[in-house]
């Protein structure tokens, strides 16, 4: 072999050597180094896992006297409730105009609306209450803050969870529960004139007038969350049905009412007689059914017979209800174990039609509205008006939206060495 062709070898191996090396090198360091999917990405704003919102509820303390708006969220609670946030998105007129109402059919005080300040105030005996609503805000946000009332002259007495009708031993264990239910929610709550306490007798004779404001109260309570089935009070200056419930009346606008929706039988509805109301004269049994089923049954009373309400009921003195009041009785029949005959006079083969309702027996046709599978009694509302408000769902960010997720890390290609 030649001295060129041996120096040609010595010269072509060492490089083969340097590449291989070179490619060894550039292998081992490519399995050893980190792995590009579990090196730490930079933080993009916006990435973190948002905190929880907390759950605002109100204090087991809070007056149950204080009607909330439906469909507000509760957002943030101080001074142990004493002072509340609220926020919804309908307007701050509706809001206000529920709040009228509601104070107003439970024996509130509105005070003179200052034009200056954007708020209501109610005043109770034992508690004022504060409406306020917060300007310059995207949806509706408003207040309710209420301070307790305590007479400095008067020795403390305990102070119950809520309060009883004086008389309630004297009622039948029966009937026992709907008042205290009803007086629980703030529906009967008659306060005295000379005392300020409640003070009704329940075996005595309600009257007309007083049963009205109770049936619009109740149905306006226990179906609060249910606007469409709710009576509207009737409008000051409209023309008054009754000669003998004139627009000066405290009551007007409950009466009034009533007979707008049709409820309460009068010219309005095609009773060309119905010209007077008779607000003081005691309530019958007749009345009180002809007034209330409609608010169960939520359509036209249907056709009536003496023979039927015999066979359905078994009333010996059927012949006595009136025609109009036959229709009504016959319908509460068609309601099973949420008859009003049944919860307020319990089993009976007499209806006598023209026997006055007490308070008690009152109390107990206007614990329950609707049908027996699709009603709600007055034990329900409490339960509910007491349950904390569900949160709001967090809404999904949107495809405009600033929240940028973290992209993926792409690795590099892995090239296979040249030997």
């Amino acid at each position: 072999m030649s001295k060129i062709a041996i120096a040609c070898r010595l010269v072509v191996i060492p490089s083969i050597l340097v590449s291989l090396t070179a490619c060894a090198n550039n292998s081992l360091e490519k399995r050893f180094a980190p792995d590009p999917q579990l090196q730490t990405s930079p933080t993009i704003a916006g990435t973190s896992t948002p905190t929880p919102s907390v759950n605002v509820t109100l204090p087991v303390s809070f007056p149950l006297v204080i009607p909330i708006y439906p469909e507000a969220e509760l957002t943030k609670v101080e001074n142990e409730g004493k002072l509340s946030y609220w926020k919804t998105q309908n307007s701050a007129d509706r809001v206000k105009e529920y709040y009228q109402q509601q104070l107003q059919l439970n024996g509130w005080q509105l005070a003179s609306p200052n034009p200056n300040l954007n708020q209501l105030v109610g005043d109770r005996p034992d508690l004022q209450l504060t409406i306020s609503f917060l300007a310059n805000t995207s949806a509706t946000e408003f207040t309710l803050s209420y301070q307790t009332k305590v007479s400095p002259t008067s020795t403390p007495s305990p102070v119950s969870s809520s309060p009883k009708p004086n008389d309630l031993s004297k009622v039948s264990p029966q009937l026992r529960a709907y008042i205290e239910d009803l007086v629980a929610l703030g529906t009967i709550s008659e306060r005295s004139k000379s005392t300020e306490n409640l003070d009704f007798n329940p075996n005595a004779s309600i009257s007309r007038r007083q049963y009205a404001r109770w049936l619009f109260t109740a149905n306006n309570q226990i179906l609060s969350d249910n606007p469409s089935q709710q009576i509207r009070l009737a409008a000051p200056d409209i023309q008054a049905v009754f000669q003998d419930v004139p627009k000066s009346d405290r009551d007007f606008p409950i009466i009034q009412g009533l007979a707008e929706a049709g409820i309460i039988p009068s010219s309005l509805s095609g009773d060309a007689t119905a010209t007077l109301f008779r607000p003081d004269t005691p309530l019958t049994r007749e009345n009180l059914l002809l007034w209330k089923v409609p608010l169960d049954t939520r359509q036209p009373l249907p056709k009536a017979s003496v023979e039927a309400i015999k066979e359905t009921w078994g009333f010996q003195d059927a012949g006595k209800i009136d025609p109009q009041a036959g229709k009504a009785v016959l319908a509460d029949f068609q309601n099973g174990a949420q008859a009003n005959i049944k919860r307020a006079f319990g089993f009976t083969t007499l209806f006598q039609p023209k026997k006055p309702v007490t308070y008690a027996e009152a109390a107990a046709t206007i614990w329950y509205f609707g049908a027996q599978t699709e009603g709600r009694s007055a034990k329900e509302a409490l339960q509910i008006l007491q349950q904390p408000p569900s949160p709001s769902p967090t809404p999904l960010p949107s495809p405009t939206s600033s929240i940028l997720t973290s992209p993926t890390p792409t690795s590099s290609p892995i090239v296979t060495p040249t030997p």
